[in-house]
């Protein structure tokens, strides 16, 4: 006897991690000596997107939101809410299927300038 298989819907409704909380890492900008940090907090997430705040060594500070995609790919949005100069970019990533960790590659633009960059960040806990 032949069962039939069970329907694919199952599948469709994909989990994701919760990024809720705190999270800091080294944020690396192509052509700037040393390596700065920064601290994200995830304050809002809705199934897949999440939003939440970000403040780097150098006083910048902000808005970021994301999307998580399947293969653990994930994909950030950011914009400056301090500076006299409009610090905003996008771009994509991967995170840890715990959700302790995450990170992504992006374009930094100031203006109409475009430099290269990237930040790991981890989950703190305290």
């Amino acid at each position: 006897m032949i069962e039939s298989l069970e329907s694919r819907h199952l599948l469709s409704a994909a989990s994701f991690p919760n990024l809720l909380g705190d999270f800091s890492g080294q944020l690396f900008i192509v052509n700037q000596p040393g390596v700065e940090t920064i601290d994200i907090r995830v304050d809002s997430q809705r199934k897949a997107h999440f939003s939440g705040t970000f403040v780097q060594t150098d006083g910048a500070s902000g808005i970021i939101v994301g999307t998580l995609k399947k293969r653990n790919i994930v994909a950030i949005k950011y914009q400056s809410t301090n500076l006299v100069t409009n610090l905003k970019g996008k771009g994509t990533g991967l995170f840890h299927p715990s959700g302790d960790k995450f990170g992504a590659a992006f374009v930094l633009k100031i203006g109409k300038q475009k430099t290269p960059a990237s930040f790991e960040v981890t989950r703190q806990i305290f």
